[in-house]
């Protein structure tokens, strides 16, 4: 849906920033790198996942999620139930559930305006509600009922969600940088901390470029890192500068 907007407005979509928290299982596992390649090569999209520091980070969906869940609370209390994801995307929908949007930036957007220049990197334009369904029936069924609400996810490729790649806990930002495709390698940037500084923004998706960021001894960048994405050649793996790899298998079985 957010490619399509930039396609309507003739604009090419070339970078996404994600913040997550940092659950080692969750977004540390080997499925969660390999989607930066597969991103990449089936959309021609570059992703930064940037992880957040423990203890000291509340991200844009903690205030959404308290939103929505006072919302069907309060339909509990008016005997409608929501015992399942469906029934709770059924009420907010039917119940009139609306986010407390942002509207001007997409105005701003728009019209290139200068009070762009105050958005941050949390600032939102707009949250909806949505549901994602693992069945193509049903979203083919529903997604006419609720266009631009329903997501299907391939479940042919399912996260372990049990192990995370060994020496990674350090890891804040993870970046694509290149991939061979043809040999199964690939490339990745790594951070310890994220660096917003203009070298480093400039630079994000590029090999080289980090030795002149000023805060490098903090953010400690990693440029050029091998992955090893070819599951079929050679378990799969991130290697460091010394070669040691970041362990586990790196890939999608």
């Amino acid at each position: 849906m957010c490619i399509e907007e930039f396609e309507q407005r003739g604009q090419q979509l070339e970078y996404v920033i994600v913040w997550t928290d940092n659950c080692p299982n969750q977004y540390k596992c080997q499925e969660n790198f390999v989607h930066l390649f597969k991103i990449k090569e089936l959309l021609d999209v570059k992703i930064v996942h940037c992880f957040a520091v423990k203890d000291n980070f509340k991200g844009l969906w903690d205030g959404a999620g308290k939103a929505v869940k006072n919302f069907l609370w309060r339909m509990e209390q008016e005997h409608i139930r929501s015992p399942t994801a469906f029934d709770c995307f059924i009420n907010t929908k039917n119940g009139n559930f609306e986010f407390d949007n942002h509207d001007a930036w997409k105005r701003y957007e728009d019209t290139n305006d200068k009070h762009l220049l105050t958005r941050n990197i949390f600032t939102h334009t707009r949250r909806i509600i949505g549901l994602v369904l693992d069945n193509e029936a049903h979203y083919n069924q529903y997604s006419l009922l609720y266009p631009g609400s329903i997501v299907l996810a391939d479940r042919r490729e399912i996260p372990t969600l049990t192990k995370h790649l060994k020496n990674t806990s350090k890891l804040h930002q993870v970046s694509f940088c290149s991939m061979e495709s043809r040999v199964g390698f690939g490339y990745l940037n790594l951070n310890e901390l994220p660096c917003r500084c203009t070298l480093c923004r400039n630079s994000i998706f590029e090999s080289e470029g980090a030795d002149g960021c000023p805060y490098k001894t903090i953010t400690k960048p990693l440029r050029n890192q091998k992955a090893i994405i070819n599951v079929k050649k050679e378990k799969n793996r991130v290697l460091n500068d010394e070669g040691i790899g970041y362990g586990g298998n790196f890939g999608i079985p």
